[in-house]
């Protein structure tokens, strides 16, 4: 990056993690409705879905039969995707929630997933500080944690960020630098003491990065779920509100709030060579396929 911090591809040209389909259920746009929105308005090489497969947001659980059909059902969508598509590639991943001690989906079906991120959610932001801490080391010594998601997202309290990078550099967990909430200039100085890889998420339920509420006109609002249950019997709603994010060309936000987030990391001392998504498709794979504990930085 240059002095003045133009756009010079890096990660938009490699890859964007973290993008949610309507396979989340929080987000709206299919798997190729996303490829061909990357594909008109960014140039990236390659995006990983890293959908919610089990609720970050209710108390319902979830049998191993059911995940391992989701995960499935994932992985096959994914596959028709690539084998139509020529670019941009789309890599499997999954944000599980992280628990007490652990994460919400077994170990076995991980394993299947190319870039796992695990993540703390609603309503596990009622944890006292040493809990916060021990369920994020928890997820970090998993070998099938690729990345922690929005590190400091639902955390309002002082914890052990210390002790929390030192844990991410030891097991080789990337840190995610989430594009909604990025890490505070004190928690950017505590990361940048340790030899960490990240990633910067860029966490889209939509391309506006919205979460929760779409625009469809000036004068209304409507909810993602209500969307959902409008487009079973409206479909001329659904289109509409899809066919509004996909013709608007929100491209050159996302490439300055990248630009300003790589800006950060470079204030810091953070190297941008420790971002592993402004790697090549070959590379980023590489890197995420060689057992975590032989990962080199």
């Amino acid at each position: 990056m240059n002095e003045n911090h133009e756009y010079n591809g890096s990660v938009a040209e490699g890859g964007l993690t973290h993008v949610h389909t309507e396979m989340s259920e929080d987000a709206i746009l299919s798997l190729e409705e996303i490829g061909e929105y990357m594909r008109d308005h960014l140039r990236s090489e390659y995006f990983v879905v890293n959908d919610h497969l089990t609720s970050p947001y209710k108390g319902k659980s979830y049998s191993e039969a059911e995940i391992q059909e989701i995960i499935e059902e994932m992985l096959s969508r994914i596959a028709r995707y690539n084998e139509s598509h020529d670019r941009p590639k789309c890599v499997s991943g999954i944000e599980a929630n992280i628990i007490t001690n652990g994460v919400d989906i077994p170990d076995e079906l991980l394993a299947k997933i190319d870039f796992v991120i695990a993540s703390r959610h609603f309503p596990w932001g009622n944890e006292n500080p040493a809990q916060i801490t021990q369920n994020l080391i928890s997820a970090m010594t998993n070998s099938n944690i690729d990345a922690v998601g929005h590190i400091n997202s639902y955390v309002d309290q002082p914890i052990d960020w210390n002790l929390i990078f030192q844990t991410a550099e030891n097991t080789n967990t990337i840190i995610e630098i989430n594009f909604n909430e990025p890490p505070s200039t004190e928690i950017l100085r505590i990361m940048s003491k340790y030899k960490i890889m990240y990633s910067i998420g860029v966490d889209f339920h939509t391309f506006q990065g919205l979460k929760n509420r779409i625009p469809i006109d000036s004068d209304v609002v409507i909810d993602f779920a209500e969307a959902k249950r409008m487009a079973k019997s409206q479909e001329d709603v659904a289109i509409k509100m899809k066919q509004q994010y996909m013709d608007e060309p929100v491209g050159f936000d996302v490439l300055k709030q990248l630009i300003n987030l790589m800006k950060q990391l470079e204030d810091h001392g953070i190297s941008l060579d420790k971002v592993v998504n402004i790697r090549s498709l070959d590379s980023f794979l590489a890197l995420i396929k060689t057992p975590k504990s032989q990962r080199i930085l």
